[in-house]
Order: C-alpha cells, then structure tokens, then sequence
C-alpha cells in the first residue's frame, strides 16, 4: 500500500464515525478506521474507503460524504467491499 501512496491507519474514532479517506497535500491518501469497529467490519470500511481512493479521488479530487447511503458512490463502494470478500473470503 505503502508503494502507492495509500497509508492505513486505526484511530480512536467517535462511535459514528466507522471510516474516511484524508488526501495530504503530499498527495498521499490516508485511510483512518475506527479501531473500536470489529475486524470484520475494519475491513468492511477499508475497502469501501479504498474504493473512494482507487475510482473517484482521480477523477473529483475529494468527496464529501455525510449521509452514505443516499450516494450512488457510496453504493458502489459497498458493491466493490462485497467482490473483494466474496472473491477472497475474508
């Protein structure tokens, strides 16, 4: 991840706050997940977060997200979470 400029981290989160994406002006991206989460759900929301890094940030350069559910994005992050655990069965 390192090699690319994508850098995970867990952080004492709020409890509704699961997961973001931070984008240095470096150019790096962060990935910040609540570490009270359950590892199932850690790698739920890392790779949705991933999701957000490899398909929009390219494109938007940053996305504000407050209610996830009402964004065809944030759909689609869930869909690719979804493949990646299927394919791999985490």
């Amino acid at each position: 991840m390192r090699s690319h400029d994508i850098f995970p981290y867990l952080a004492d989160l709020e409890q509704d706050v699961a997961a973001f994406v931070y984008r240095s002006g470096k150019g790096r991206f962060y990935i910040i997940v609540n570490q009270h989460l359950s590892q199932e759900t850690r790698e739920e929301v890392f790779f949705h977060e991933l999701y957000h890094i490899i398909e929009e940030m390219p494109r938007a350069g940053y996305v504000l997200g407050l209610d996830r559910q009402r964004y065809e994005m944030e759909i689609r992050a869930d869909m690719f979470y979804r493949e990646v655990a299927a394919a791999y069965t985490f």
